[in-house]
């Protein structure tokens, strides 16, 4: 299923086909077992943030999958818009239903799945830069927005938003974001079918969740740091409003990011962190 004939409005078939084509196929154990697939909504994270705030049972919604062919009012981090032409890309929320997990070790877990998922796609890196974005050759090709909310009876949950590049062009691009932006059918040459890559995320999102719930919060710590790629290296960190220079040490979602600089080693909250990149 390429993006081919969905128009301006992706049709009603169109959404039943791409569930039933993910039903047929898809192996998880809780991630997208329940699913519904609409052809255009304002937002799929407002539709699970509503479903959270109107369940008895948050626990009952882990694994709810909730994908669109169309965001008309699709969102990234800090509010900035998240524009797609209908049936270009993978868009969609996953509802996690909290334990007592930090929400950088959520960032962590849906951005490996991403960065899982996009890998078998290309025969090029596929990298993460702090905190969520995911890019192939130093371009984004993908982003998550993390949102906090809660049942009725204040029991918590984590909606997972997730904007995967699959089948836009160049001009699909506004033209400030052609040279930073990308897609999977501009790095690889040829369209990806839809269907294949929410498979591969959500049975991949299924597998780092799975290890959430396990207690393997250094296991995923020790993924995301790989594909950061920025281990034991010159780093800058921005933390507080502040800058620091250091070696990065290591990560730790309930401690936070270590740095190794002239003062000694620091280690700087997650949450404070706003950016952590080369230096």
């Amino acid at each position: 299923m390429s993006r081919a004939g969905f128009g301006s409005n992706p049709s009603t078939e169109a959404a039943l086909a791409l569930a039933e084509a993910l039903r047929a196929r898809l192996k998880t154990e809780r991630v997208g077992r329940a699913l519904e697939v609409h052809p255009s909504v304002a937002s799929t994270n407002d539709l699970a943030r509503a479903a959270v705030g109107a369940a008895a049972d948050v626990a009952s919604l882990d694994g709810r999958t909730i994908l669109a062919l169309h965001q008309q009012r699709g969102r990234g981090r800090a509010g900035r818009p998240w524009v797609a032409p209908p049936g270009s890309s993978l868009l969609g929320s996953v509802i996690l239903s909290a334990g007592s997990w930090p929400a950088a070790a959520v960032t962590a877990t849906a951005a490996l799945a991403v960065a899982d998922a996009v890998a078998p796609l290309l025969s090029v890196p596929t990298t993460i830069k702090w905190p969520n974005d995911v890019l192939v050759e130093g371009r984004k090709v993908a982003g998550i927005l993390i949102e906090a909310c809660a049942g009725p009876g204040g029991a918590p949950a984590y909606v997972v938003g997730v904007g995967i590049n699959l089948n836009q062009t160049p001009i699909d691009f506004p033209r400030d974001l052609r040279s930073t932006a990308t897609s999977i059918a501009i790095e690889r040459g040829m369209p990806v079918d839809l269907p294949e890559c929410a498979a591969l995320f959500l049975e991949a999102l299924d597998r780092r969740a799975a290890q959430l719930r396990a207690g393997e919060s250094a296991a995923l710590a020790d993924a995301f740091l790989d594909r950061l790629g920025l281990r034991h290296r010159p780093v800058i960190v921005v933390a507080g409003g502040r800058r620091y220079q250091g070696e990065l040490s290591g990560l730790s979602f309930d401690q936070g990011v270590r740095l190794a600089g002239p003062a000694g080693l620091m280690t700087h909250p997650c949450e404070s962190v706003t950016v952590l990149a080369p230096g």
